[in-house]
């Protein structure tokens, strides 16, 4: 139970899908995504300096050629990390390269005064601290953006946006740590403890989001013959600040929320006629999907954004998912708990259609840009949501008007290098994006090549080059 609860805490890291933003190392560069659309909703105003009309499809190219483990425990080929591995890291992107699989031989050393427990490796799948890990990800969104002027700004309504999102947090005891990463044995006299947290919930938002540039005061031109110049010198070199806030309705289609509190105690000698080894396992499973008209998951999602675009800079600073607590009104929860007396897992319904709440926390993002004419774009940025922090910096480079070439670096949320590179071609109104990258969401934390594709329609070559 206890590896089982740990696995996905070392793998909770976001998958990029897009081939451009993957051969970039994470950053935008100027092309805000539906999540950067999300997280900072002033870019729905900021004028793009991308060709009008491209619109980016990542191909699922991974899922065909992928090896689907199987998910039954009672088949002779199951494994549990395998599945684990799989359901973290599912194969949107062709992986090159595959870490060695951890082990699923457990050892176990029982003598009257301690007890063992070797995990091999697996015990690279226990965490040496208390893990928080999770994302927040847009799947699909229908909308539109209306320009109202550069007076009234601009308001985008999207009827459908489908997002999932999950979170997980571990604290384990350091004498916990000991027993499962260093093969310590359980004595008398201690408690090991475990406390875990996990939730997946999925739905729908309809939202609506409002940006426009607030006027910033710039210098007077001269009087003279070139009025009309030095006008539009300080028009050029004046700062254009915008600002937007998004609000959203979220509608959740489904959650599971499991919360687990495991502890051992032991008396010395902890086993034998007058020995004593208690488990003490108590975990609260609440669930729910909705029924009808009835059941759904709902909540109000505040986003706030503002982008300040001076000569070839800009920078952006955005927060989303404010307030955004779903409720769900017809939730089942189940407990279970370990009897030690009868050595048996005890089910117990608790309620079939409770009012529960369920955390959806807030994500923020710093964005930094630098345009070099036409030709050279380098960005950066520091991004914060339910799987940790990291930190992005990227640049794109046309050589011709109608080839791309990319790379870019990430510090994942693991405080490990990734790598990224790519390539962008441009041919009459279709396109392609390529891109490779590093990352290690898998269990042994091993750096893995993925490589994404991106079918561009309406692509327009850079002119000007």
């Amino acid at each position: 139970m206890i590896v089982l609860v740990l696995l996905p805490a070392t793998v909770a890291f976001a998958q990029l899908l897009d081939a451009r933003t993957m051969a970039t190392g994470g950053t935008a560069l100027g092309r805000p995504t539906a999540d950067v659309f999300r997280v900072n909703p002033a870019y729905r105003a900021v004028p793009s300096r991308e060709p009008v009309g491209e619109r980016s499809i990542p191909l699922p190219i991974g899922l065909l050629d992928a090896e689907v483990p199987t998910f039954d425990p009672d088949d002779d080929d199951f494994e549990l990390t395998a599945a684990a591995d799989f359901l973290w890291n599912i194969p949107w992107s062709v992986q090159i390269g595959r870490p060695d699989p951890l082990s699923g031989d457990v050892g176990l050393g029982i003598a009257q005064n301690a007890v063992t427990i070797d995990l091999k490796d697996a015990r690279e799948a226990v965490p040496d601290e208390e893990v928080r890990g999770g994302d927040h990800r847009t799947l699909f969104e229908v909308g539109r953006t209306y320009d109202l002027g550069p007076r009234y700004g601009t308001v985008h309504v999207a009827p459908l946006q489908v997002f999932v999102a999950d979170q997980i947090e571990v604290d384990i005891d350091d004498s916990l740590i000991g027993v499962l990463r260093d093969g310590d044995p359980i004595v008398g006299g201690r408690r090991y403890g475990l406390d875990a947290r996990g939730i997946a919930q999925t739905g729908f938002s309809s939202a609506i989001a409002y940006a426009r540039e607030i006027p910033l005061p710039g210098g007077r031109a001269e009087a003279g013959d070139d009025w009309l110049e030095s006008h539009w010198e300080r028009e050029r070199d004046r700062p254009r600040l915008w600002v937007g806030v998004g609000v959203r309705r979220i509608f959740g289609l489904a959650h599971v929320d499991l919360d687990t509190r495991s502890t051992l105690v032991g008396e010395d000698p902890i086993l034998g006629d007058d020995g004593s080894f208690d488990v003490e396992l108590d975990s609260e499973l609440r669930h729910s999907t909705p029924r009808g008209l009835t059941g759904w998951g709902h909540a109000w999602a505040v986003d706030l954004g503002a982008v300040l675009r001076w000569r070839d800079f800009e920078f952006g600073a955005g927060v989303a998912d404010l307030f955004a607590d779903p409720t769900w009104s017809r939730t089942r929860i189940e407990r279970y708990a370990y009897d030690s007396d009868t050595d048996a897992l005890i089910d117990t319904t608790v309620a079939r259609s409770a009012e529960v709440e369920t955390p959806l926390p807030a994500s923020w993002r710093l964005d930094a840009i630098h345009r070099d004419g036409r030709r050279r774009t380098l960005g950066a940025s520091l991004e914060h949501g339910p799987g940790g922090t990291s930190l992005h910096a990227g640049v794109e480079s046309w050589v011709r008007p109608s080839i791309a070439l990319r790379a870019g670096t990430e510090l994942d949320p693991r405080g490990m290098l990734q790598f990224g590179t790519g390539v962008g071609v441009r041919l009459a109104s279709v396109g392609f994006d390529l891109g490779a990258r590093t990352h290690a969401r898998n269990l042994r934390g091993d750096r893995v090549l993925e490589i994404g594709l991106s079918l561009v329609l309406g692509a327009r070559p850079r002119e000007g080059l």
